[in-house]
């Protein structure tokens, strides 16, 4: 769509930003662990318990107010990934209908890779939320001229990468947080076509590599630590759109 679709959903997701970071900041904990609501350092209540930053927010700088210590990512690093999240989606769709859709499966996607670098989890309250908006903006290109065509490509691609990812966690061992992403990752890509499918995939796994690689001959990673694939999918669905766009 229009630069001016896009320059409004990258602000719109940047509203969202205070909200966003309570969400990164209560789900960073290790699996199993209930949400946090507190500063880790000084305990401060910063997210109202009974909400569990549903509809909190916390400041921009990502420091707790009564201690000043980080809570959460660099300050500016959310708001920038979102606008730049949100606006390279509707820039790259040819639906309007999508536009607010395309904004939460934003900060779904930001919250989620936030986390999994913090905490190496994908939790699981937004991989659900990150393929049920998936599949109303893949519902929405059908209804608007793409056809039950794309939607079963679509259905297609989502059962492929997620039975890969299946594979792969069962021969590694791993968790099914990649598993539930790539279905919300296949499914977007596949509503575009098989090729953004094979180009996302391979550059969601050619990122991990480089960046574990990079770890690794930094001294930052020993052989076996769990590297968070979660960012790299994500990262692989907006540029194989933005390529083939």
């Amino acid at each position: 769509m229009s630069t001016g679709w896009a320059i409004v959903a990258a602000a719109a997701a940047v509203a969202l930003a205070g909200t966003v970071r309570t969400w990164i900041l209560a789900f960073s904990v290790p699996y199993g662990h209930p949400p946090q609501s507190a500063c880790p350092n000084c305990r401060t209540a910063v997210i109202p318990p009974e909400r569990m930053g549903l509809l909190g927010w916390l400041p921009p700088n990502g420091r707790c107010r009564t201690c000043t210590s980080r809570i959460g990512p660099p300050p500016g690093t959310v708001e920038a990934v979102l606008a730049a999240a949100a606006g390279t989606l509707v820039h790259t769709t040819t639906t309007p209908a999508a536009t607010p859709v395309l904004v939460c499966l934003a900060a779904a996607g930001v919250t989620l890779a936030f986390v999994d670098l913090a905490a190496r989890r994908l939790p699981d309250p937004f991989t659900t939320v990150s393929f049920a908006t998936a599949a109303v903006v893949v519902l929405l290109q059908m209804l608007t001229g793409g056809g039950w065509s794309q939607g079963l490509r679509a259905a297609a691609a989502a059962g492929i990468t997620g039975g890969c990812y299946l594979l792969l966690t069962l021969i590694a061992n791993g968790g099914l947080g990649d598993v539930k992403l790539g279905l919300t990752t296949g499914l977007l890509l596949g509503a575009h076509s098989w090729t953004a499918v094979l180009i996302g995939g391979l550059v969601s796994v050619l990122i991990t590599a480089v960046i574990g690689s990079t770890l690794r001959a930094a001294g930052r990673r020993k052989p076996g630590d769990d590297i968070a694939h979660g960012p790299s999918m994500l990262a692989g669905v907006v540029i194989a759109l933005v390529t083939l766009t």
